[in-house]
């Protein structure tokens, strides 16, 4: 995978937007096939007053230029009410730019696939419950929580560089903010 990405970013009064320039290009190796992905825009708001929360809605393209088929998918702004938040629609096209199938779903639950010839209809992606307490795991699912995991085993074979070695971190995994907040001052400012 690789990719350019240029961030060009808008203050709009309340929100900060972001816009990602350029595309991310990822090869798959088993078939040799040449995938390019435009992700779509991102934006802080609430900045100034009401509960900060961060968005995720416009376009974005997957394209498959060995294949020659297109997916294009809107993600939808969330607004003033959640009624439309996470909410995702949109089509596969093939190499003549017909559509082939539709998806609709929301990101944040899961996303359904129908072919449109057929009308048979598929989940293609389901998400997990968060674990207990996850608001204060800044809203990480499991698999997030345990990319930090480290038992015995790793500990021999990591390096003593390894971000999963670090005090401040684990403090903070555990809760106890006021020490990590300390143990990372103590380890960055020599």
């Amino acid at each position: 995978m690789w990719g350019d990405t240029v961030l060009k970013s808008f203050f709009r009064g309340s929100s900060l937007e972001f816009r990602a320039v350029g595309f991310w290009h990822l090869h798959l190796t088993e078939t040799d096939e040449h995938i390019i992905i435009k992700r779509p825009d991102n934006s802080a708001n609430n900045l100034i007053m009401g509960t900060l929360y961060v968005d995720v809605h416009g376009t974005m393209e997957v394209t498959n230029i060995t294949k020659n088929i297109k997916v294009v998918l809107n993600v939808t702004r969330q607004g003033w009410t959640t009624k439309n938040a996470y909410k995702v629609e949109g089509k596969v096209l093939d190499a003549n730019s017909k559509p082939r199938y539709e998806i609709e779903g929301k990101w944040n639950e899961g996303l359904s696939i129908k072919n449109i010839s057929t009308g048979k209809e598929e989940q293609i992606l389901k998400v997990l419950p968060k674990p207990e307490n996850s608001i204060r795991m800044y809203g990480f699912s499991k698999f997030s929580c345990n990319m930090n995991y480290i038992d015995d085993e790793m500990r021999q074979s990591l390096p003593p560089t390894d971000c999963r070695r670090r005090n401040d971190q684990r403090l903070m995994e555990e809760g106890d903010y006021d020490k990590a907040a300390d143990e990372k001052h103590r380890l960055e400012e020599k």
